[in-house]
């Protein structure tokens, strides 16, 4: 026990500090998942491309989300791959389209959310949380 941690008993240490970067990380990845579902509800996307890729990319963070109960080192990584590669198909899709699938609205309102900066939001705010747990 050092000094600071005698004057500072209610202070959590760090298995409790990197347990609640984890319930931050898949509650971001949940939210997530939530967004993907309102986009292909609230766009009306088929069962097919490009609504799959919704439906895809929600079903893989919600199952990066449970990894963090059991390997919470690989579902920071996949985490990461996932946000970063969601992002960066948000900015293709919202600039020069994917092949049948082109969205311009930056701002695209569904049940008076604005889904797209809102999504941008929260995967940006797991790299951040990522970043934070990976040098805690």
């Amino acid at each position: 026990m050092t000094t600071n941690e005698a004057f500072h008993p209610a202070r959590p240490g760090p298995w409790v500090r990197a347990r609640s970067m984890q319930w931050i990380g898949a509650s971001l990845l949940l939210a997530m998942a939530a967004i993907d579902l309102l986009v292909y509800v609230g766009e009306g996307l088929a069962f097919e491309y490009p609504g799959v890729l919704f439906l895809l990319n929600a079903a893989a963070a919600v199952v990066i989300a449970a990894g963090f109960i059991c390997a919470p080192r690989l579902a920071w990584h996949l985490g990461a791959l996932l946000t970063a590669t969601t992002i960066a198909l948000f900015v293709v899709v919202h600039t020069v389209g994917l092949p049948a699938f082109q969205l311009g609205d930056w701002l695209e309102v569904v049940a008076f959310l604005p889904l797209g900066p809102l999504s941008l939001a929260v995967e940006a705010a797991f790299l951040v949380t990522y970043a934070i747990a990976r040098t805690a």
